[in-house]
Order: structure tokens, then C-alpha cells, then sequence
């Protein structure tokens, strides 16, 4: 496993295999784009990229993913 320190979520543990993803070039490509566009133009702190974005998602996938696996038969 592989930790990544997140500014929102914390540290972030990933596989060999979301490393391998995260790694890739298309994946990488993801620091160069903003999130919100030309948004950051309007408000300065509105600069986070898709790159922390899908780190955000994975992170959310995982939590969500863990407690289902916890409490298989009980609403959200």
C-alpha cells in the first residue's frame, strides 16, 4: 500500500493497483486541468485540479465501499 496525504481527506491509502492507475500519463494529465474551469479567475481559492478531485473520489469510494461491506443490510 501507498499513502497520499490529502488536504481535505487526509492520508489516503491506495493499492498497487490505484497506483498503477494514479502512475499513468492520462491519469497524471489530471494536475493540468482545473476542476472548476476559469473559476479561479472570479474566486483565487477556487484552484483545486481534477487530479485532487478523482484523489477525493477515490477516497469517498473507499469510505462508502467499507461501509457497506460493514453493514451489509442497512439503509444509507
Amino acid at each position: 500500500h501507498k499513502t497520499i496525504r490529502d488536504a481535505i481527506h487526509g492520508d489516503i491509502m491506495i493499492t498497487r493497483l490505484e497506483t498503477a492507475i494514479i502512475d499513468t500519463k492520462e491519469f497524471q494529465r489530471l494536475r493540468k486541468i482545473r476542476q472548476l474551469g476559469p473559476t479561479h479567475l472570479i474566486y483565487p481559492s477556487a484552484n483545486h485540479t481534477r487530479f485532487e478531485h478523482s484523489l477525493g473520489t477515490l477516497y469517498m469510494s473507499q469510505y462508502l465501499f467499507e461501509i457497506a461491506l460493514k453493514n451489509p443490510f442497512k439503509d444509507p
